[in-house]
């Protein structure tokens, strides 16, 4: 599930070109809808779904290079959903891959972004295999960074537009479709009585850890260069002594992750892995996390929202149930 934008053409008369000529200013206004949440908590929440900052950069087709880079502010707060957004931002007439970037602050990347200019750094390829956000900025106190590319676009005067995934016909209310680089997982871990006295009877301390987390994530879902691991597991404390006589449940509604992608896909050893182990001890039990447990696919793609169950089975191995859930739409609109 993506979240909508729409970016609307400028219909003021005086911030209007009419010429063909490339290279034209265009004034576009940006969008935004309610982050309201709905009805059904699996579609996630507001948080999930809030642009703090956007930046839209253009690419000419004619030579790859940039041609325009610029930047809304002024979102209403995160904390204030049912508000709608509406700024204007100048782009340029022509044909264009055009590249929609949010939340950049998430990993402090502004500078870098702003680096990016007609003179230096001005290629595609140095977006696509250069700029990364880091695995801190997928921590759930930011905003989810969120990245999506429109190729072959033409952006016309007299509040025009042509996109080809949009029919190919001339518009000026052009839906774009925000695509978060991140994953979400929300775990439910169950112990039964029995399954804490015969496991997890040594006394101490334990915890759910979550190991190989990428070190990062690159802007685009195509890119295919392998990423790093880091050996620090993300970690999720039980508690001390859990033979307590009655069934232990803990959930974490809201875990943000970046995405996890490489090949070949049924390498284990890159797959993210949960881990119940005592403090300062070897791991007790041990599960890969997929989407779809009849499939040796341990890739887990961008976008993505896992709603897990995580139990102890009969044979005492770690295992889990998994839904795949909506991840709720936010609406962006931009004219020309």
């Amino acid at each position: 599930m993506v979240l909508p934008l729409l970016l609307l053409m400028a219909c003021n008369e005086e911030n209007t070109t009419h010429s063909t000529e490339d290279g034209q200013d265009v004034i576009i206004t940006i969008a935004t809808g309610s982050r309201s949440d709905g009805d059904d908590p699996k579609l996630g929440d507001a948080k999930d779904r809030y642009i703090n900052r956007l930046r839209v950069m253009g690419y000419r087709i004619s030579d790859g290079k940039l041609a325009f880079n610029e930047k809304a502010y002024g979102f209403p707060d995160a904390d204030t959903n049912t508000e709608t957004y509406e700024g204007n931002i100048t782009v340029k007439t022509g044909k264009f891959t055009v590249v929609f970037i949010a939340n950049e602050h998430a990993d402090d990347l502004t500078a870098t972004l702003d680096d990016i200019t007609e003179s230096q750094n001005n290629t595609l390829n140095y977006l696509k295999e250069q700029v990364t956000f880091s695995r801190a900025a997928f921590d759930k106190d930011k905003d989810i960074p969120m990245v999506t590319v429109k190729k072959n676009i033409t952006i016309q005067g007299e509040n025009k537009l042509i996109d080809p995934q949009e029919g190919n016909t001339t518009i000026n209310k052009w839906p774009i479709q925000m695509e978060r680089i991140g994953i979400k997982l929300s775990l439910t871990l169950t112990i039964t009585e029995e399954q804490q006295t015969s496991l997890l009877a040594e006394g101490g301390k334990y915890f759910l850890h979550l190991y190989n987390v990428p070190e990062k994530a690159y802007l685009f879902a195509d890119n295919k260069i392998p990423v790093d691991y880091n050996d620090e597991a993300l970690e999720f404390e039980l508690g001390t002594d859990l033979n307590n006589d009655a069934i232990e449940t803990w959930t974490w509604e809201r875990i943000i992750l970046p995405e996890n992608i490489f090949t070949p896909i049924d390498d284990t050893d890159k797959a993210l892995t949960l881990v119940i182990k005592q403090a300062g001890g070897a791991p007790h039990l041990k599960a890969f996390v997929r989407i779809d447990k009849n499939e040796e696919n341990y890739t887990l793609p961008r976008n993505t929202f896992l709603d897990m169950e995580v139990f102890i089975s009969t044979d005492r191995e770690l295992e889990f149930n998994v839904s795949v859930n909506s991840w709720n739409d936010e609406e962006i609109e931009q004219e020309l």
